[in-house]
């Protein structure tokens, strides 16, 4: 399991907790774009790929 991230000198994740994005903002932008996300589906999947 990662605890820290380090890339180019900038610690990105220490202690599993994300240090460089605004996470609460990212669910916010997402939560708005999923009703229409799901309309392109139009209640399906909107790409199946197989496993």
């Amino acid at each position: 399991d990662v605890r820290t991230t380090i890339v180019d000198g900038r610690i990105l994740m220490r202690d599993r907790e994300l240090l460089t994005i605004d996470v609460p903002g990212v669910v916010r932008v997402l939560e708005s774009r999923l009703p229409a996300l799901l309309d392109r589906g139009h209640g399906r999947r909107i790409q199946d790929y197989d496993t």
